[in-house]
């Protein structure tokens, strides 16, 4: 009678847990596009430290001048870098919103990517190298974004505004 109880009470129990994990393992929510990443975080009450950074096969699809990097940028950092970081002083490109350039910056401190829509700039991700920090910030009423990547011996800085719709950029690198 013990044997027929506990194989009775094991297999109700497989059976709950098997169509528990149907309904909640097996159907996992669809990921996020990269734009609908971006689209949550320009509406009110987005969290300001958000990882942005494109997948891989977005970064392999579009194909972006760069700054030139100096000899030792060319050097992969040893560990992965820290999460991108999210600016907080933004513009917000209207709803109704034309043509989107875009355009990555690899320095020796990091890499930052941005965008020129209706000629207004925007910060899309800003990613410190191994041993860096980021600060990003506007200027000119929000018509320049400055970034800057800094450790305790260098500072990569970017001022970046839009030209005709297009990313334009003054990369300075110091050591100190």
């Amino acid at each position: 009678m013990w044997l027929f109880a506990t194989l009775f009470a094991t297999a109700i129990s497989w059976a709950v847990v098997q169509a528990v994990s149907t309904a909640v393992v097996d159907q996992p929510p669809a990921p996020l596009s990269h734009g609908a990443v971006s689209s949550e975080l320009r509406s009110p009450g987005s969290p300001e430290l958000v990882d942005e950074s494109p997948s891989p096969s977005e970064k392999a699809s579009t194909a972006e001048p760069t700054a030139a990097p100096t000899a030792a940028a060319t050097a992969p950092p040893s560990q992965p870098a820290p999460p991108p970081v999210h600016p907080a002083p933004s513009p917000t490109p209207p709803a109704s919103s034309g043509p989107t350039t875009t355009r990555t910056f690899t320095m020796v401190g990091g890499t930052a990517q941005l965008s020129c829509t209706n000629n207004q700039i925007s910060l899309n991700w800003a990613t410190p190298n191994q041993g860096y920090w980021v600060e990003t910030g506007s200027s000119d009423s929000g018509q320049t974004i400055d970034v800057k990547f800094r450790s305790d011996s260098h500072e990569s800085e970017l001022q970046a505004s839009c030209s005709a719709n297009a990313v334009q950029g003054t990369v300075n690198e110091q050591s100190s």
